[in-house]
């Protein structure tokens, strides 16, 4: 019993039954969110997900403070206590007729 205050807590997500807070983009939520919940309800299918849309700024403030567990967007500049991982890259054209 003593061990368990000294050991990292274990996360089975196959058995995990509570809500994770995850904020995003409008863009974040077209593109990654269809996926993101196939690929999550086949690993941890008791889980909530809570998804709001917010900006840039205020989904940092909330994994900073604790609101949101997750953030997916575009951070060009990301605090140091947080952890990021590039998911993907895209470039954008833009076609104008004269």
């Amino acid at each position: 019993m003593l061990g368990t205050l000294f050991e990292s807590p274990v996360f089975a997500p196959e058995l995990a039954d509570r809500p994770f807070r995850i904020a995003m983009s409008d863009y974040g939520a077209q593109v990654i969110l269809p996926r993101f919940l196939r690929e999550i309800r086949a690993v941890a299918p008791h889980i909530q997900l809570v998804v709001t849309q917010r900006s840039r700024d205020t989904m940092i403030t909330q994994v900073i403070d604790g609101e949101a567990d997750l953030a997916f967007g575009v951070f060009p500049k990301m605090p140091q206590e947080l952890q990021s991982e590039t998911l993907f890259q895209r470039a954008f054209v833009c076609v104008a007729a004269k």
